[in-house]
């Protein structure tokens, strides 16, 4: 072996041994070790500088080899779960809808492949400086290279702990509404989750919640994604959320975009679970009795202690966000009224109507939350959006914008970690925020 061989295959392995790193250190952070997109993106290089530490000799559109025959054996895999015949009996647009997992695999896979020839590309350029110069020089550099390489590695596992470290967000809601018997009361939040697992069976996540010890647990909305829809995985969470306290549910815009039997296999499932699910209806729930009546108060299922024992949670679906429909589902006696409604931005809709307190999410945080910028991007805001997280005051209604836990069509948070939301109900007015 010459030593442009063994120069090869040290420079490979040392840049292999990082890559596993970094991949493991994704894994561990987000405490599964499920396939993820960090391994889509991470594939291609891996495989290189593996068959590069194997066979020191220089192979031709190695890189473009290696994504090609990715791709390809992923959409064999994509016409081998879903035969021909199926064109005849699904609609073609919700084909194309669950074939994104694996063109969101293929994209990211291309991302790693050109991240891999640009890197070669610095790699040659910082090889010819590095013949011309001298030791000393030579030394500085390869100094300059380890300081470039830890900067990225770093880099990545930050955008993995950003995106799995879950932060909880408490909160008190202040008003004469709430009574001495409903002080005190948890409400916790669990909003876009979009089918992500944080650790096994959602460990990590449902461990915050055992710690937070919440009276009532609200979904509001995409506990599934419509591009990698798992109805497994959202139905594995809701089993085990029913567990810690009783769990109340309201479609998202991506519930909305799913197949009908998939619907209905996900609302079947939470319901079988003993979820309830709150499909633009409400209910009267008592501290100490639980739902004490359904929607018009036509089912009443045990007497509370009084009124001031008891307040409202109106479940809004997604598709009737910005319809008149809250009006006539409103209930007709005083109280505290709690609206459950994925999208934030019809808060002048809500407050319409005599609602005190909201619970919303479907703005990701604005996904990437900038220094001197803030917010960046939110479905149905645009750039630069108003309502992305915390604590809104619109009209003298209260509203609670989460920044959700998962991720759709952006895989990644930046400066954004998922956000789990406790808000507890407290005599008096206003809304503070518990330091």
């Amino acid at each position: 072996m010459n030593n442009g061989q063994a120069q090869s295959r040290w420079i490979s392995s040392i840049l292999l041994m990082i890559l596993a790193a970094v991949n493991i250190a994704a894994h561990v952070l987000s405490g599964s070790f499920a396939h993820t997109y960090v391994d889509e993106l991470l594939a291609v290089p891996m495989i290189y500088f593996t068959i590069r530490l194997i066979y020191t000799e220089g192979i031709r559109f190695l890189p473009e080899i290696i994504f090609g025959v990715r791709a390809a054996l992923q959409g064999l895999q994509y016409l081998a779960e879903r035969t021909i015949g199926t064109l005849n009996n699904i609609n073609f647009s919700l084909m194309v809808r669950e074939a994104m997992p694996y063109a969101k695999m293929t994209l990211v896979c291309f991302a790693g492949m050109m991240g891999l020839e640009c890197g070669r590309i610095v790699f040659r350029i910082f090889h010819q400086a590095y013949d011309h110069q001298s030791r000393q020089r030579r030394r500085l550099m390869m100094a300059e290279l380890a300081c470039i390489l830890l900067v990225f590695a770093s880099g990545v596992v930050y955008l993995v702990w950003e995106d799995n470290a879950i932060s909880v967000s408490h909160y008190t809601y202040e008003s004469d509404k709430v009574s001495a018997t409903l002080d005190g009361f948890k409400i916790a939040q669990v909003s876009d989750l979009h089918n992500k697992s944080f650790g096994e069976h959602s460990h990590f996540l449902i461990k915050k919640l055992e710690e937070a010890q919440p009276d009532i647990i609200v979904v509001t909305g995409d506990l599934v994604d419509y591009n990698r829809t798992d109805i497994d995985v959202a139905l594995d969470f809701i089993n085990q959320a029913v567990q810690i306290a009783p769990v109340y549910y309201v479609t998202g815009n991506h519930e909305e975009a799913l197949s009908l039997p998939q619907f209905n296999r996900l609302i079947s499932g939470m319901e079988q679970a003993g979820a309830v699910v709150l499909d633009s209806e409400y209910v009267t729930i008592s501290r100490k009795h639980g739902v004490v009546a359904y929607g018009d108060d036509s089912q009443i299922v045990v007497l509370a202690d009084g009124t001031d024992d008891t307040f409202n949670l109106i479940g809004l679906s997604n598709r009737n966000l910005f319809h008149s429909k809250l009006h006539y589902i409103m209930p007709k006696t005083d109280g505290l009224n709690v609206l459950l409604a994925h999208q934030p931005q019809a808060i002048d809709h809500y407050a319409e109507e005599p609602v005190d307190l909201v619970f919303s999410g479907h703005a990701h945080g604005g996904q990437a939350r900038l220094p001197f910028i803030g917010p960046v991007y939110a479905p149905g805001q645009g750039f630069s959006p108003q309502y992305t997280e915390g604590v809104y005051e619109v009209n003298g209604v209260s509203m609670v914008v989460s920044r959700g836990l998962g991720n759709s069509v952006f895989p990644l948070r930046i400066n954004n970690r998922p956000e789990l939301v406790i808000v507890e109900l407290k005599q008096d007015s206003g809304f503070s925020i518990l330091q």
